[in-house]
C-alpha cells in the first residue's frame, strides 16, 4: 500500500492564465525551438497574430496588413475594425475572451479566438496591443505577461469606482515634488504578486538577493549574493519619511487641489480668452491644472507677462513625437500639433488660495485686454 501523504486545499493550485501558458507552451505553440526552423514556436506566435489580421480582411474590414521586423522586435498592424475599446486588455490576457465566438461578427472565421493573442502575450518578454477606434486611440503594455499600470500623475483618483494603481498587475506611481504627494523625489511599485515586489526590491538595491527585507528588520547582509543585473534605485529613508507624513496627509491635499481646480473651473467659465477642459471630480484627484488659450500664438507672451507678475506657468507636456529621439519613427499627429502651443498650465498646488486663483484670472484679462 502507498505510504499514507497528507492531501489538504494546499495540495490544489488554480494557475494564472500566463503561468498555465508557460508551463504547458507545447499546447499552444508546439516547439519552442530557436528560430532556426520553419515550425519553431516564434513563427507560430507571429502566425497567431496574423491569423487575426487575415479575419479582419476576410470579413472586408481592412485591406493592408504591415509587418515590421527589426532587432529583435516584432510589430504587426492591420487596418481593420479595431478591437473595442473596453475590451483591448481582456482578449490579450483573459482566457476564453474573443469575438470569434460571436458569429456575428466573425461569420467566417474558423475556430475559436480562446488563446491566440494570449499565447504571444504570456510568451513574450513584451508586449503591446493597441487599438484605433472612433477616433480614439487606447493601448496596453505587458511585461512577460504582466499588465503594466502607468499610474504616476494619478495618486488618489479612480475610474469606475475602482482606484488607479489596482488594474494592471504592477502599477508605478511618481512622487516627485509637484505631484498628489511627495517624497521630494522618487515613486513606488505595487503589485500583488510577491515574486514581483521581491525581484523589484532586489533589483532597486544593487540586484543583492533579499538585502531590502533584512535591512527592515535592522539587518545588514556582509555575506551576499546577486544573480541578474540590478540598480542603485533604493528610496534614501529621509524621502521615505517625507512620504510617509505625506501620504497620512493626503485627504486634505485631494481636497485642497480640487477645491483650487474647482475654483478656477468657475472664474474661468464665461471667459473670452481661457477654454477650461471637463473634469469629473467624483474619479479624479487633480495633478496639473491645464486650460487652453482661445486667442492663437499668444502663450509665449502670455507666460511671460504673467511671470513678471509673479505668477509662473508651464504647458504639458512637449510632443513625443517631436522630440529627436522619437522622431525617427516617423509620426504626424497633426491634431496634437494643433492643440499644443495654445495649451497653459496654471498653478496648481495646495498653497493657491481662492484669491490667488483671482489674481490670475485679472493678470490674464489684464494682458488680453
Amino acid at each position: 500500500m502507498a505510504e499514507n501523504s497528507q492531501y489538504t486545499e494546499d495540495n490544489i493550485r488554480s494557475l494564472d492564465w500566463k503561468e498555465h501558458i508557460r508551463m504547458r507552451p507545447g499546447m499552444y505553440i508546439g516547439k519552442l525551438g530557436d528560430g532556426s526552423s520553419p515550425d519553431d514556436g516564434i513563427y507560430i506566435l507571429l502566425k497567431e497574430v496574423l491569423d487575426n489580421c487575415i479575419d479582419e480582411f476576410v470579413m472586408g474590414a481592412g485591406k493592408t496588413i504591415e509587418i515590421l521586423i527589426k532587432d529583435q522586435e516584432v510589430s504587426v498592424r492591420d487596418y481593420g475594425r479595431g478591437i473595442p475599446l473596453g475590451k483591448v486588455v481582456d482578449v490579450v490576457s483573459k482566457m476564453n475572451t474573443g469575438g470569434k465566438y460571436d458569429s456575428r461578427a466573425f461569420k467566417k472565421s474558423v475556430g475559436l479566438n480562446g488563446v491566440g493573442t494570449k499565447a504571444v502575450n504570456a510568451l513574450s518578454s513584451a508586449f503591446r496591443v493597441e487599438s484605433n477606434r472612433d477616433n480614439l486611440s487606447k493601448f496596453a503594455t505587458f511585461e512577460a505577461g504582466n499588465l503594466i499600470e502607468d499610474a504616476a500623475h494619478a495618486f488618489g483618483s479612480s475610474y469606475k469606482n475602482k482606484l488607479v494603481g489596482s488594474f494592471g498587475d504592477i502599477a508605478c506611481f511618481s512622487f516627485d515634488g509637484i505631484k498628489n504627494i511627495t517624497c521630494g523625489e522618487g515613486g513606488a511599485i505595487v503589485s500583488n504578486d510577491r515574486d514581483v515586489l521581491s525581484k523589484a526590491a532586489d533589483i532597486r538595491t544593487l540586484g543583492i538577493i533579499g538585502d531590502s527585507a533584512r535591512r527592515t528588520e535592522k539587518k545588514r547582509s556582509w555575506s551576499f549574493d546577486i544573480e541578474e543585473q540590478g540598480y542603485r534605485y533604493h528610496m534614501s529613508d529621509i524621502n521615505a519619511a517625507i512620504g510617509v507624513v505625506q501620504l497620512k496627509r493626503f485627504s486634505f491635499f485631494q481636497k485642497k487641489r480640487t477645491l483650487l481646480a474647482k475654483n478656477y473651473d468657475e472664474i474661468f467659465k464665461n471667459s473670452s480668452f481661457i477654454s477650461t477642459f471637463q473634469r469629473n471630480y467624483d474619479e479624479i484627484t487633480p495633478h496639473i491644472y491645464a486650460v487652453k488659450l482661445l486667442v492663437p500664438n499668444s502663450r509665449e507672451r502670455l507666460q511671460n507677462y504673467l511671470l513678471d507678475q509673479g505668477i509662473q506657468t508651464g504647458y504639458h507636456y512637449f510632443p513625443n513625437h517631436l522630440l529627436t529621439f522619437f522622431q525617427k519613427k516617423g509620426e504626424v499627429l497633426p491634431n496634437v500639433e494643433n492643440i499644443f502651443p495654445n495649451l497653459l498650465t496654471l498653478p496648481s498646488h495646495v498653497g493657491v488660495s481662492k484669491k490667488d486663483v483671482e489674481l490670475i484670472f485679472k493678470a490674464i484679462n489684464s494682458f488680453y485686454c
